[in-house]
């Protein structure tokens, strides 16, 4: 494990700043198996359905390129919050 963690450090060491160090952080490979309630089982298949029923819409109103410009529009807008979200966190 220890000679894995060295080949990280020693791949990562060009990439860092002077004052910078890396911690390699080797995951356990194990596995989890979640089942899910009645109740979660619902409210996937609610919103998946609702998500379908939306895209159907979309795809009837607006022809491949306005959906295409309306995808990156909503891109455009998560960017924008994401910016604001952290010049408001600056101010705490």
């Amino acid at each position: 494990m220890q000679a894995l963690r060295d080949k990280i450090r020693a791949s990562a060491a060009p990439l860092l700043q002077p004052d910078e160090e890396i911690q390699a952080v080797i995951p356990a490979q194990t596995v989890t198996l979640l089942t899910a309630t009645e109740r979660g089982e619902a409210a996937a298949a609610a919103t998946h359905g609702g998500v379908s029923e939306v895209d159907e819409r979309l795809e009837r109103a607006l022809g491949p390129a306005e959906r295409t410009a309306l995808r990156a529009g909503l891109v455009a807008l998560i960017d924008i919050a994401d910016e604001l979200r952290g010049d408001f966190a600056d101010d705490d």
